[in-house]
């Protein structure tokens, strides 16, 4: 059977990147990688002018740790922590600083974007402390009268989300209201058949996730802890969750495999797949419009979870 053909704004995208015919990561120094994500911001959605973006500076538990707050001009009435993607190593808050407007202004919401520390520099768990850290900050925003925030991540961000909402569960924390997982990393063997037949020619590269792997986990690569390789963990107990997944991802199966997992331990899961899609959902909304769809979706269920937990 052969793989599904790429919806074709996509494939333009994917065609355009090749032709940039940059370097191999594992050829890359940390920073010509961190340069040349930032290239594709291009294809990203513009962000909503409404929007006030702000910076805040907190105490971490590895040093001071910055955040970038995006608030809509409507009186919001709840708070989501966004955990960026970008393999633990090239995305940053500015790079998706887009999305998070665009969710903050559709959903009615205040974003905190967290520039937490990345790999290679700060390997797990330094990145994922922080992100428990923005989350017990944010719970203590006005704007978040009192409720769980929501957390939401993409692609490494989404592994990020995973991991922080098992360790508020575990530290009793307030319960986020929700979690989004786009298009999420979560599974450090790279064993489940989308990685097969998506792992060369669809943007994300198995070779690609390979070298972020090894960037964040380093030595713990071979027994990665229960709060990255999630697949594994005890789910109960653990925040209602949305996953979003596309099609052509070989991240697709770890996410889909996730959401069974969460369903079996009880936890209420919406799953959406997003057909003939590659990776990055949230990063192409710009030139793809099936992709600028998962925001709108992120954002319809970040509102109902706000909404519900005001009723509640």
């Amino acid at each position: 059977m052969s793989p599904p053909a790429l919806d074709p704004d996509a494939a333009r995208v994917l065609a355009e990147a090749d032709a940039l015919d940059a370097p191999p990561l594992s050829e890359s120094t940390v920073a010509e990688a961190r340069a040349a994500a930032h290239k594709g911001r291009r294809y990203m959605p513009p962000a909503d002018p409404s929007v006030l973006v702000g910076r805040e500076s907190i105490p971490g538990p590895h040093g001071p740790l910055e955040l970038r707050t995006f608030t809509p001009p409507d009186d919001p009435d709840g708070v989501a922590v966004y955990l960026h993607g970008g393999g633990w190593v090239v995305g940053d808050t500015e790079l998706l600083a887009p999305a998070c407007s665009l969710l903050s202004a559709k959903a009615r919401i205040v974003v905190v974007s967290v520039e937490y520390r990345r790999a290679p520099e700060h390997r797990y768990p330094v990145a994922l402390e922080e992100s428990v850290a923005a989350a017990e900050w944010a719970a203590g925003h006005p704007a978040a009268g009192g409720a769980g925030p929501a957390l939401v991540g993409d692609s490494a961000g989404g592994g990020l989300t995973a991991g922080a909402a098992l360790r508020v569960r575990d530290r009793g924390l307030l319960a986020p209201a929700l979690q989004v997982l786009v298009n999420p990393a979560l599974d450090p063997s790279m064993s489940l058949p989308a990685f097969r037949e998506f792992g060369e020619g669809y943007g994300l590269t198995r070779e690609s996730m390979d070298f972020y792997w090894r960037a964040w986990l380093g030595e713990r690569l071979g027994e990665p802890p229960d709060d990255v390789a999630v697949l594994r963990a005890d789910a109960r107990g653990v925040a209602p969750a949305l996953v979003l997944v596309s099609e052509c991802d070989p991240l697709r199966d770890e996410g889909e495999a996730y959401a069974a997992r969460l369903r079996s331990a009880g936890v209420a899961v919406t799953l959406e797949r997003f057909a003939r899609l590659p990776h990055d959902l949230f990063w192409m909304g710009g030139a793809v419009p099936a992709a600028a769809a998962s925001i709108d979706v992120a954002a319809a269920a970040l509102r109902g979870a706000v909404d519900a937990a005001a009723a509640s």
